[in-house]
């Protein structure tokens, strides 16, 4: 089962996964960590049961498998700012043998002092909250410079509404490790651009669809018509911004909107 969940999810998260390499980096680790609690507790339960565990915890480190080598290889590139990959790599593989080994030192102390199921199942959820707690810790520390869905997102909305340009790292302050793909953070200026109104109040987590049929009812070819007409305003303005997002750090040359196959709308068709 774990190498049928690999195709899988190799084949339906592919072209996510590098631009929501901070989420799938700690994905991984909460996969893992998953699995070894589902280890850790097959034993108490009946053979058929065990197995249904088991294949479960086998599932989840596949899917742990792919989602930490696609994430730690655009990780990696990001690291690499002077084009010393290698480098990196074999520095990084260091790091972990010195981690392993001084993890291993460390159990040997711990294990002579847990005896009980209650001491091995307390440490065993200790260490494994200390370790999600410092991945999460450090995976919100990078600052990724290419613009994914939530990180366009709160830079054209802030962009749109007050004419400044976040930086890489302001913008990692304000994003969340754990984001729906594609929901619209709501900006007043911004929907009410679209609209032709000074200010629009909109709850935030709506997708931009919502929005739409919220103000607009069910009038679907209006909406659209809206929609391409925000969309030719701020195209508009794009080229004066570019020269300001370069500046403020971000790599404009790396596509990491589209995250998923999707539909695209011809405008000739639209008005024909």
């Amino acid at each position: 089962m774990g190498r049928v969940a690999t195709i899988l999810f190799a084949h339906k998260l592919g072209t996510s996964l590098e631009p929501e390499a901070k989420m799938y980096r700690l994905a991984a680790d909460v996969f893992n960590d998953t699995a070894m609690i589902l280890d850790c507790l097959s034993p108490a339960f009946p053979k058929l049961v065990r197995v249904l565990i088991l294949s479960s915890s086998s599932v989840l480190r596949a899917l742990c498998g792919v989602a930490a080598g696609s994430s730690k290889a655009s990780l990696s590139a990001h690291f690499a700012k002077w084009g010393s990959l290698g480098e990196l790599n074999a520095k990084d593989s260091s790091q972990e043998t010195v981690i392993s080994l001084m993890g291993m030192l460390a159990g040997s102390l711990v294990v002579s002092w847990v005896s009980s199921p209650l001491a091995t199942w307390s440490t065993l959820l200790l260490l494994l909250s200390i370790h999600l707690a410092t991945n999460h810790a450090a995976v919100r520390a990078v600052s990724m410079r290419t613009l994914n869905r939530q990180r366009a997102n709160l830079v054209f909305s802030h962009l749109i509404e007050d004419d400044e340009v976040l930086t890489p790292e302001e913008v990692s302050k304000k994003e969340r490790i754990f984001d729906w793909d594609g929901v619209l953070k709501a900006w007043a200026c911004a929907i009410g651009m679209l609209h032709g109104a000074s200010s629009l109040t909109v709850d935030h987590g709506k997708t931009l669809g919502q929005v739409l049929q919220q103000t607009l009812g069910e009038d679907r070819p209006a909406a659209i018509v809206q929609l391409l007409a925000f969309l030719e305003i701020t195209g508009q303005k794009f080229d004066g911004w570019i020269p300001r997002l370069k500046q403020a750090g971000w790599n404009l040359d790396v596509a990491a909107l589209e995250t998923h196959s999707g539909s695209r709308l011809a405008r000739d068709e639209m008005f024909a």
